[in-house]
């Protein structure tokens, strides 16, 4: 809702999302995921392929989740676009893989020229 165009234009924003456990490869997802840090693999340990095959019970990875991102841009000045977004997944089988919960707040100060 909003365009950002002019000083004191707003835009908001909210995108849901949800992955299935085999609905694409982790390489492929570019959504929200479930932040992931320790870099697991939905079918091998690490993401590059290596480490050996996961179980249901250790299968992390970038999917099988459903989550939800919200936005609110504002224009400050007509090149200086002020941005804070919220981010947040929970895994959607519990019975594939450890339970895990991701959340991230963003904000970012953009300059267009």
């Amino acid at each position: 809702m909003g365009e950002l165009k002019k000083k004191g234009d707003w835009a908001f924003d909210i995108n849901g999302q949800l992955l299935a456990a085999q609905c694409v490869p982790d390489f492929d997802v570019s959504g929200i995921g479930t932040g992931n840090a320790s870099s697991i693999g939905f079918y091998t340990v690490k993401l590059d392929g290596k480490g050996g095959l996961n179980t249901i019970k250790t299968a992390g990875g970038n999917v099988n989740y459903q989550g939800y991102q919200i936005t609110f841009d504002y224009l400050f000045t007509n090149q200086i676009d002020i941005q804070l977004s919220w981010m947040q997944s929970i895994k959607l089988n519990k019975h594939i893989g450890p339970y895990c919960r991701f959340r991230q707040v963003e904000v970012e100060v953009i300059y267009g020229f």
